[in-house]
């Protein structure tokens, strides 16, 4: 259809500028229709492009897919490989176990974890950090000082390592394993048993130091017994108490005996039977307190005068137990008893008490005299003296109601005499005044006081 426009002239003023207007229109028409003819012939492009980039996603999901899959049919280290199609995994060294269908390293290989390999086991000596690093073939372990070692108690050979013998082991034969000296135990060549040093004992832990006296025990065997020792139980033998008062689980002494600590003449210190009756000693322990001795200036004997020591008896008796008489002057307590005495002479009244292993009892002061005579009120005082001739002299005699007489006899005359020679000092229960003591002492029979003090 044509299109009629009218002239340029005929058009009123008003619509002459309408011309480019519809020229411009037409032109974004057929721009208008050229963007839609592009639009419908695109189509079939975008689709195309759709239609691969799907394919090339679902291919890449599949490979992934497949990888995953592929990945999944390869195993580690102690992971299953019972099915045929899954295989330990390459370049590690791992082996399928056909006993337990997991991958494991060969023999003399252990599995690291930072190489993520199997490597070769280490031999003796050599560092470590893990105990599979090391030969456990033959026994070794990783030691925390960082090297493959033996355990404890064993060594090494060239077949592994090998358990040593213990105590009571026999230790000799062919082929026979040292004694462990990791215990400090060694092959006895007289039993040819493994045994512990002397001073030592075995006490399953090793050998261990004996204890010596009055050291710490818990059985006898804990204790040197090779000197004597044993150890003192609540239910074991009576202690000795010597010296130190015996203790429950100490190490002891048996009852008679005594510990005698090493000197430079004894350079052995041991357990020693106790001493007897005026035997030496040093201690009181030295001596049998069963028989109530004690030591007293190096001598085992009876606590003079409060005991003295009975030769029927053989032990020590208080002084009064058998009717004898403590008597004291002089500042010091005396035994005494009365012996009979053959003659009332020096010689016949020592010869009575050193007969019975008594003394003479030897008074200094005519005060001493005074309060002997007080203890045997009823009795008369006869006094022989030794002089430098040995000879006996008749010196005095007197009554206890006399005294006086006595005092004043020993403070005129006889003061140096009698300080200076021993004498005798007799007791006679009877006195006839008709007869003359010095006249004829045949007549005259006492009894000599005798004394332990």
């Amino acid at each position: 259809m044509a299109l009629f426009l009218p002239a340029t002239n005929d058009i009123p003023l008003l619509f002459q500028s309408t011309e480019p207007l519809v020229i411009t229109r037409r032109s974004r028409s057929k721009r208008l229709q050229s963007f839609i003819h592009y639009e419908h012939s695109s189509h079939p492009r975008r689709f195309i492009i759709l239609f691969f980039t799907i394919i090339f996603v679902s291919l890449a999901i599949g490979w992934l897919i497949a990888g995953l899959v592929r990945l999944r049919q390869t195993a580690t280290y102690l992971e299953s490989c019972a099915d045929q199609k899954v295989q330990c995994a390459t370049g590690t060294s791992l082996v399928c176990s056909l006993s337990s269908s997991i991958c494991l390293c060969p023999e003399q290989n252990y599995w690291d974890t930072k190489t993520q390999m199997c490597l070769g086991v280490r031999s003796i000596n050599m560092t470590c950090s893990i105990n599979e690093q090391c030969d456990t073939s033959k026994g070794l372990i990783c030691q925390t000082i960082g090297l493959c070692q033996c355990p404890q108690n064993t060594y090494y050979t060239s077949s592994g390592c090998i358990t040593y013998l213990l105590w009571g082991a026999a230790c000799v034969g062919s082929g026979a394993a040292p004694c462990n000296p990791q215990f400090d135990l060694t092959c006895d060549n007289v039993t040819q048993t493994c045994l512990c040093p002397s001073s030592t004992y075995w006490s399953y832990a090793g050998c261990e130091s004996l204890s010596t006296y009055a050291g710490y025990c818990d059985k006898n065997k804990s204790c040197n017994t090779q000197i004597g020792l044993f150890c003192r139980l609540p239910d074991s033998n009576t202690p000795c108490d010597c010296p130190l008062q015996s203790k429950f689980y100490t190490c002891d002494c048996q009852q008679g005996q005594t510990w005698i600590t090493a000197t430079s003449s004894s350079g052995t210190s041991t357990c020693m039977n106790q001493g007897t009756y005026y035997s030496n000693c040093t201690n009181d322990s030295q001596c049998p307190q069963a028989v109530n001795l004690v030591c007293i200036g190096g001598i085992c004997n009876c606590n003079l005068p409060l005991w003295y020591w009975s030769p029927t008896s053989s032990k020590c008796l208080p002084c009064e137990s058998q009717g004898h008489i403590l008597i004291q002057y002089s500042s010091q307590w005396v035994c005494t008893r009365l012996i009979s005495s053959s003659l009332i002479t020096y010689t016949a009244s020592k010869v009575a008490c050193t007969g019975v292993g008594w003394s003479l009892i030897s008074p200094i002061f005519a005060s001493d005299i005074s309060a002997i005579a007080q203890i045997y009120p009823t009795y008369r005082l006869w006094i022989d003296m030794e002089t430098s001739l040995g000879s006996s002299n008749y010196t005095n005699n007197i009554f206890p109601n006399n005294q006086s007489n006595w005092n004043n006899y020993i403070s005129r005359s006889l003061a140096a005499v009698y300080s200076t020679y021993t004498y005798a000092l007799q007791i006679v229960p009877s006195y006839d005044k008709a007869m003359v003591f010095e006249g004829n002492t045949n007549l005259d029979v006492g009894q000599a006081l005798c004394a332990f003090y």
